[in-house]
């Protein structure tokens, strides 16, 4: 099934051929292959387009050249939590954390808390549960 994207759709990240997700946008006029109906799953977003064999596979081309590369806030993204083995950096959700200078990382239900200027190794021995964060910072800061 062929889809394209409305003009005020913004843009949609889809599989790709080869498993990996491919970005579209809507003002360049792709038209994205499918074998789930994008119009069900995201009626505003989506209009469905009736083509040809011949059609499909010139357009399959144009938009092989056209995929357009992760937005930069998601490549930064991937690239800080690819750098941190411990998992990825929550501590926006932490304000304690935060005016403390502290990052906190989470792997799961797993939390640690880590230096910023040492992001990989924990202040303590065993992985936080979510509610154990802020009683450990005001307590590692009484230390």
């Amino acid at each position: 099934m062929y889809f394209k994207l409305k003009s005020k759709a913004g843009g949609h990240a889809e599989k790709g051929k080869d498993g990996k997700p491919v970005y579209y946008k809507a003002e360049d006029g792709c038209v994205i292959e499918s074998t789930r109906d994008l119009v069900k799953a995201f009626p505003e977003k989506f209009e469905r387009v009736d083509l040809t064999a011949a059609e499909a596979k010139k357009i399959a081309a144009e938009n092989t050249q056209k995929e357009t590369p992760k937005p930069e806030a998601i490549q930064q993204k991937e690239t800080a939590d690819a750098a941190n083995p411990l998992g990825r950096d929550v501590t926006k959700r932490f304000p304690r954390a935060v005016e403390e200078d502290f990052m906190v990382i989470a792997d799961g239900g797993a939390f640690f808390v880590v230096e910023k200027d040492d992001p990989q190794n924990p202040l303590h021995d065993k992985p936080l549960k979510k509610k154990d964060v802020v009683p450990f910072i005001d307590q590692y800061l009484l230390s």
